[in-house]
């Protein structure tokens, strides 16, 4: 009598196989969605930190640009945008957040020639609408900027 030896699979094997795949795909998916969230929040508050920090510096070295140059930079930003002026010349350049990115408010900080600082402190909190994860930026008076993760959403 021969003995019959079939090497392979079962067909439940191969559907357990492919259920268990398909749910570890599924979690990495959404982990790397989330992950790739935060990182674009964070991405996006450090260009804003760039952007005061060059305002910043530029005020402070009173470097005249154009004729009419008050000597201080304004930076304005809106729920959507930002954008950073030498007062007295035009716009040195303005950015708009992506899609799912939004600033709190709207204002405005302008930073004084010769290291004078801005005369208030602000703070802008930026939130990601999908992820709802916020990141906080605040200046003081001196012009030091900063930044940080905020789990409460809002400025004081």
């Amino acid at each position: 009598m021969a003995k019959n030896n079939l090497f392979g699979f079962t067909f439940i094997e191969v559907v357990i196989a492919v259920a268990i795949i398909g749910i570890l795909s599924t979690l990495g998916i959404s982990s790397y969605v989330t992950f790739n969230q935060t990182k674009t929040l964070e991405h996006e508050s450090y260009k804003m930190v760039e952007a005061l920090e060059l305002g910043k510096k530029r005020a402070l070295s009173g470097e005249k640009i154009c004729g009419t140059y008050a000597g201080t930079y304004t930076f304005d930003w809106t729920t959507t945008s930002y954008s950073l002026t030498p007062n007295g010349c035009s716009q040195l350049f303005s950015y708009l957040f992506p899609a799912a990115i939004q600033a709190s408010s709207s204002g405005s900080v302008t930073f004084q020639p010769f290291g004078l600082g801005t005369g208030s402190s602000t703070c802008i909190m930026l939130h990601h609408e999908i992820s709802d994860k916020c990141r906080k930026i605040t200046l003081n008076t001196a012009g030091t900027v900063s930044e940080q993760k905020e789990s409460d959403c809002s400025c004081p």
